[in-house]
């Protein structure tokens, strides 16, 4: 679980966001989910080793910051041999 969380600290860091509180739970026999509110708003993920698979949430409602560019840092320190970016619209104001 450190290293996602050392990874997670790393990316919020680069990408200027601002932590707000976290919360993190190591499954057994492994995997581990984390969850860092943000004062823009959150960052999640969810980690299955056993396949080499990791799901991720960037939520960001700052026009500021890039959920894309925090992904790709992500994807970098995780050392994700492959990646699929998917971009979600949220919220009242989505423009169609």
């Amino acid at each position: 679980m450190g290293t996602i969380k050392k990874i997670i600290a790393e990316t919020i860091s680069r990408t200027n966001l601002h932590p707000v509180n976290e919360l993190y739970h190591q499954y057994k026999p492994f995997g581990v989910t984390g969850i860092v509110l943000l004062s823009e708003s959150h960052l999640s993920i969810h980690t299955w080793p056993e396949f080499e698979y990791a799901a991720v949430d960037v939520f960001t409602c700052s026009d500021e910051h890039d959920p894309e560019n925090a992904l790709k840092i992500l994807s970098d320190l995780i050392g994700a041999s492959k990646t699929n970016i998917q971009t979600l619209k949220r919220g009242v104001n989505i423009e169609q």
